[in-house]
């Protein structure tokens, strides 16, 4: 693994909590926000990072795991995404070849439509850790749909 890459997944490893703010519509307008806690952690011997979270919404406790790679031959990440809010019993994949930062993009089907669904982690120091979601419509405007703001449980000085 990339020297860089292993550096920025070393640095995410922990456990998470903060906000969660979602977005339905480009409208600005937030439609939910809620509390959250998220773990990530290297599994099967540090070739993966999982990312999992528990968040409520309406009092409905609602899961996600991302598990994410970079695949040294192919220079890229490539990771899955599932949950119970957003995705029903489908699973995401995306895709990302920017070194430099954690993008992810896929897709994923609304009716009989492909929307596009970007997802990005900005470490924004050792304790404060952004992740934002943006969906892409069929004809390919952008908007935020997710936005976590989290802070580390055990603070790294």
């Amino acid at each position: 693994m990339v020297k860089i890459i292993k550096d920025l997944f070393d640095d995410m490893a922990g456990k998470w909590t903060g906000t969660n703010k979602i977005w339905f519509k480009p409208n600005g307008e937030i439609n939910f926000e809620n509390d959250t806690e998220e773990v990530i952690e290297f599994i099967f011997g540090g070739k993966f990072l999982l990312h999992a979270t528990r968040m409520r919404i309406n009092e409905e406790l609602h899961e996600g795991s991302r598990i994410i790679s970079y695949i040294d031959k192919d220079e890229m990440f490539k990771s899955t995404w599932i949950d119970t809010f957003h995705n029903g019993v489908d699973i995401m994949i995306q895709e990302g070849t920017d070194i430099n930062k954690l993008s992810l993009l896929g897709n994923y089907k609304a009716g009989d439509q492909l929307w596009g669904w970007r997802t990005e982690y900005h470490l924004k120091n050792m304790n404060e850790l952004i992740i934002s979601h943006y969906n892409i419509t069929p004809e390919g405007e952008e908007y935020l749909g997710v936005e976590s703001s989290l802070n580390r449980l055990n603070s790294v000085e």
